[in-house]
């Protein structure tokens, strides 16, 4: 019987990283992302999940 040897080569991944937060959108507001504080994050990820419409906590700079 004969054993496959273990290979010598290496294999290369490339990991795709997210798109960044600053050109993402935000799916409950008309805001990017990167201008979220972290109230207005987590408000707005609340209205996403709970399929809700409100209004917008996010601070204008």
């Amino acid at each position: 019987m004969t054993v496959p040897s273990p290979s010598t080569s290496t294999s290369t991944t490339t990991l795709l990283e997210p798109a960044s937060a600053d050109r993402a959108t935000c799916a409950a507001c008309p805001h990017p992302l990167a201008e979220h504080d972290p109230i207005g994050l987590r408000f707005c990820r609340a209205t996403t999940a709970g399929n809700v419409e409100r209004g917008c906590v996010c601070r204008t700079a």
